[in-house]
């Protein structure tokens, strides 16, 4: 079948630097070449991550690995021919900087402010002077489906290299991070940040965290569709890590607050349910009026009476 070019479209048009065929047309996803003509159209112009993420469909954190891949291969230097604005400087920036702190020692933290840019010939050596990173490598692609690109390749080796973290340990990582479906590099970065702040350096400490965060993906989805929402907000996860872990609450007892929010405010407000369930979670209720009573540690989460909870409600807050 032929195709031809429609040259009615010809009216308006950009430059595109002939680099960006000649030289990372083949390496570029399509996600960062949606960013890059997005960027060239408006050159000139203030952008704003959210502005190029709804503009172009690409989620905001890819946004950022974006321009992060674009600046490494020279095309936005201190001036870049878009205007980008403090918004979106500020991020780049702060993605650029990780951070690692030793478990075991009083240390400041060490803030690494431009990463090391590792060339394929120093990748090669990396991994062939080291099995596990050579396996790491091996299993990534698996989990890709394909070979790596370099910007992956360079990401695992500066979380190894630069950062500290065992390959052994990044390995539990990526599967955990590909397993719930988020493979994004600003995001696996994200959470190999957050490990080495937690002192996750241990194929044990990583099962344990996985664990811990499988169980809580299981908690949330139930939530998500009892609350009937899309995503509980970055903000309010912790408090909902302290319902479930902390005052070792089940999702049922999570949901019986909700109900009360729900009844005395008019919507999901998760400030109003911490004051609930925290005040059941300190004080309890009466043994004389209901059955119910603070979970101690040891117990299980069937220890819940609902039906005795349903009445404490009735009589503490008038919900039927």
């Amino acid at each position: 079948m032929d195709y031809n070019i429609n040259v009615g479209i010809f009216a308006g048009v950009f430059a595109v630097p002939d680099s960006i065929i000649d030289e990372h047309i083949k390496i570029a996803t399509g996600e960062q070449l949606k960013i890059l003509l997005y960027c060239l159209r408006h050159s000139g112009e203030s952008l704003s991550t959210g502005e190029i993420s709804r503009a172009t469909g690409v989620a905001p954190d890819n946004v950022i690995s974006g321009f992060e891949f674009w600046g490494q291969r020279g095309l936005f230097g201190e001036n870049p021919s878009v205007a980008l604005n403090e918004e979106i400087n500020k991020e780049i920036n702060e993605k650029s900087k990780e951070i690692k702190k030793s478990p075991n020692q009083n240390e400041k933290l060490v803030l690494i402010e431009r990463e090391h840019e590792f060339t394929p010939t120093e990748i090669a050596k990396t991994l062939k002077e080291n099995a596990l990173v050579e396996y790491l490598f091996q299993r990534c692609e698996q989990l890709y489906g394909r070979v790596l690109h370099h910007y992956e390749q360079k990401m695992l080796v500066v979380i190894i290299e630069e950062h500290g973290m065992k390959p052994e340990v990044l390995l539990m990582l990526m599967e955990y991070c590909f397993s719930i479906e988020k493979s994004a590099p600003a995001y696996i970065k994200k959470i190999a940040r957050i490990w080495l702040e937690d002192g996750v350096d241990s194929i044990e400490k990583a099962d344990e965290r996985i664990r811990y965060l499988k169980k809580y993906d299981s908690a949330e989805r139930e939530l998500l569709e009892l609350f009937e929402v899309k995503a509980i907000p970055d903000a309010r996860r912790k408090l909902v890590e302290k319902w479930l872990f902390e005052f070792k609450f089940p999702v049922e007892v999570v949901y019986k607050a909700y109900q009360v929010a729900l009844e005395k405010t008019g919507k999901l407000q998760y400030t109003y349910m911490d004051k609930v369930l925290s005040d059941w979670n300190i004080n309890g209720v009466d043994s004389k009026k209901t059955k119910y009573k603070p979970l101690k540690k040891a117990e299980a989460v069937t220890s819940f009476d609902l039906d005795a909870l349903d009445r404490q409600i009735m009589e503490e807050y008038g919900i039927k």
